[in-house]
């Protein structure tokens, strides 16, 4: 095996027995070539570059490990902070969930003991109204029987009242021509022309 054990190892626990062998056996490969262009410049030569490839390859591989130890570790983080947020979600649909039933049989409970309250006091405004009609309605009649009393009190008063004037009128009229006959007499015997000129003038015959 041309390259260091302790970097197969470490190929070999990042990647598996078989990809360690092919990543192996292709960096033999390079070497190999790379040895062949060496020997045209000498041994010395071929052995520091062989040992500079070594080092350059050994670096290389460390690099790749490092990024593949990176990657492994930014999956394992995503995975466990893709758990975390799900966990996170699933706890506050739950509890938005149990607010949300709360609160909508808080609501129910609201609407319930108001649509109590509003009908009792529908209720009792009603027989309010009621009573007060019924009252008032008491008063109205009360007030219309008086009314009808006073009105035929008063037009009684007015009748009789009229009768008495008709009967002073007639009173007054019977004298007024009791008078005037008196006074016909009075000027016939003591004029007969003056009496015939006033029976004219009040239409006696």
């Amino acid at each position: 095996m041309s390259i260091p054990f302790s970097l197969y190892e470490k190929l070999e626990r990042k990647f598996g027995r078989d990809e360690a062998v092919e990543i192996t056996k292709m960096i033999e490969d390079f070497i190999t070539e790379m040895r062949q262009k060496a020997e045209t410049i000498g041994i010395e030569k071929k052995l520091e570059l062989k040992d500079e490839l070594t080092k350059e390859l050994a670096s290389k591989a460390d690099i790749m490990l490092s990024r593949v130890e990176l990657e492994g570790k930014i999956e394992t983080v995503r995975a466990e902070l893709e758990s975390k947020i799900e966990k996170v979600k699933t706890e506050l649909e739950s509890k938005i969930e149990k607010v949300r039933t709360e609160l909508e049989s808080k609501i129910e409970a609201v609407r319930t003991e108001l649509e109590g309250k509003i009908e009792k006091v529908k209720t009792e405004l009603e027989s309010k109204i009621e009573a007060v009609r019924t009252e008032l309605e008491g008063k109205i009649e009360n007030t219309r029987i008086e009314l009808e009393k006073k009105i035929e009190i008063v037009r009684a008063e007015l009748q009789t009242t009229r009768a008495e004037l008709k009967s002073e009128i007639e009173r007054l009229n019977l004298k007024l021509n009791l008078l005037i006959v008196l006074v016909i007499i009075a000027l016939t015997l003591m004029n007969p022309v003056v009496a015939e000129i006033v029976k004219k003038w009040f239409g006696i015959h």
